[in-house]
């Protein structure tokens, strides 16, 4: 049993020796000399977002291969109402609201205080609005168009999907016909 507890508290005594040895050669950010660390003495690819402060990197902080090269996003976004547009009642109206050219629709609206919406649609690069007057009062309606433009909006795409002004109108007249049945 003797030969055992000495074998034992040698083995221990070795490695708390060992491991205060390695606890001694470890360097601490206390010791290191502020900037003098640079990006050569980073082991490739072990640092990562957590370990970067935010807001302490810019775009002009990246290397001109690490920055994004591609065409910017949208530039511009803008809203077109259309006119108003009076409805009798019993009637059907329709408004459009175009975008500027360059642009392309990423959203569509209305406005109408009353009335039956037939519906609200892009056609090309507009919005079309049928609305139902079935109240016994003048109703106006107006179509908007919420249109975006930049280099990273891409035009032709997506205006393949329907033509415009001659869709628009079939449409409503179909709508139309439909409410007289």
């Amino acid at each position: 049993m003797k030969k055992h507890v000495v074998g034992y508290v040698v083995f221990g005594i070795l490695a708390v020796g060992a491991s205060s040895a390695t606890a001694a050669s470890l360097i601490t950010g206390a010791q290191i000399k502020n900037n003098s660390v640079t990006g050569f003495d980073v082991r490739t690819a072990s640092l990562n977002g957590t370990d970067i402060k935010n807001r302490s990197i810019g775009p002009s902080d990246l290397s001109s291969s690490a920055k994004t090269s591609g065409p910017a996003g949208i530039a511009n976004v803008t809203e077109v109402n259309s006119a108003d547009v009076p409805v009798a009642p019993g009637d059907v109206g329709g408004a459009t609201a175009a975008c500027p050219a360059g642009s392309v629709i990423i959203g569509t609206g209305f406005d109408t205080s009353v009335g039956n919406i037939g519906f609200v649609l892009r056609f090309g690069n507009l919005v079309g609005l049928a609305a139902l007057n079935d109240t016994p009062i003048p109703i106006v309606i107006s179509a908007q168009a919420i249109c975006a433009s930049g280099p990273g909006v891409s035009t032709p795409a997506t205006l393949r999907s329907v033509s415009s002004a001659g869709s628009f109108e079939r449409k409503l007249a179909a709508f139309k016909a439909a409410q007289r049945r």
